[in-house]
């Protein structure tokens, strides 16, 4: 009985086990963070399989492109792609974060380790958080004239569609009806279609294109339409190419969108995970599979 015991403590879970392997399909930062999370929700019960974990994820850290964390210094920064920035770095997937995550795991499974991997990061003056600020051209002014942004027009047309002209969000029967799908469905061409400056960085591009899907997203009626719009949401970043340019500020960005849906309709989770799944991205594709898994146990 003992043995038995002692065996099923030890006994790697298949479904696991197919996660670890997934990751590694990942850029390093993703990788790694994904091996990270799974030892922190102790889902691999062998202490030696762990501690081999937890040093590949250390090792995998240090090919992430980000090399330390950052933040907003600038107190009203104008620029949208420095705020996009500070959600990027809030999510830590930067070498020093990921690896003193790593060390923090194995000091609770062999102090010994934890100390020959403490000795290899980086210097403290190299792990200090490196500060993101604006010029002082892009430091907000109080008697700096507002800018309409290119995405206004198309936010007016929302207002309307969801509102009308009463001012009272129009019932979800009425968004069912075929005059109004129409109207919806030309809004969503031209949102799509929309030629946004070429001033503007692809991360504040993928943004614009990102706020106006959601409206569009909220203004959907609830269950299948609201699914599409998600999936044609993920089709539109996939094209940007800012995945390629700087994954972590891409996925913060595609994060950010899913939170809201997730949080705004709970019930749609597997719908959501499901277009993930199949989104064709990597990354997406592990997020999903690493949330899925999470919400089971």
């Amino acid at each position: 009985m003992l043995l038995a015991l002692l065996l099923w403590a030890t006994a790697a879970d298949p479904a696991v086990e197919r996660l670890i392997d997934s990751a590694y399909a990942a850029s390093s930062e993703f990788a790694s963070a994904t091996l990270l999370r799974i030892l922190e929700n102790g889902w691999v019960r062998d202490r030696k399989r762990a501690i081999q974990l937890a040093e590949t994820a250390f090792d995998l850290a240090s090919a992430a492109k980000r090399q330390v964390s950052c933040g907003v210094c600038a107190e009203r920064p104008r620029e949208v792609a420095l705020l996009l920035e500070a959600n990027a770095c809030s999510l830590q997937l930067d070498r020093v974060s990921l690896q003193q995550r790593a060390v923090k795991i194995l000091a609770r499974l062999d102090s010994v380790r934890s100390l020959e991997f403490a000795d290899r990061l980086p210097p403290p003056e190299q792990r200090q958080p490196r500060c993101v600020s604006g010029t002082p051209e892009g430091i907000i002014r109080l008697d700096d004239p507002p800018k309409e942004p290119p995405t206004s027009d198309l936010k007016r047309r929302w207002t309307t569609l969801m509102f009308g002209t009463s001012g009272r969000m129009l019932p979800e029967e009425q968004r069912r009806g075929n005059e109004w799908k129409d109207q919806f469905d030309q809004l969503l061409r031209d949102a799509e279609s929309l030629e946004l400056p070429d001033g503007l960085s692809p991360a504040e591009q993928l943004d614009a294109r990102a706020n106006l899907l959601g409206l569009l997203w909220w203004a959907a009626p609830s269950g299948p339409e609201q699914d599409r719009m998600l999936v044609r949401f993920l089709e539109t970043a996939r094209r940007s190419k800012l995945e390629r340019e700087d994954p972590v500020l891409w996925f913060s960005e595609v994060k950010s969108v899913l939170d809201s849906v997730l949080s705004a309709e709970p019930s749609r989770r597997d719908a959501a995970f499901a277009a993930l799944e199949n989104s064709g991205s990597i990354v997406l594709s592990l997020y999903a599979r690493l949330e899925k898994a999470s919400a089971s146990r």
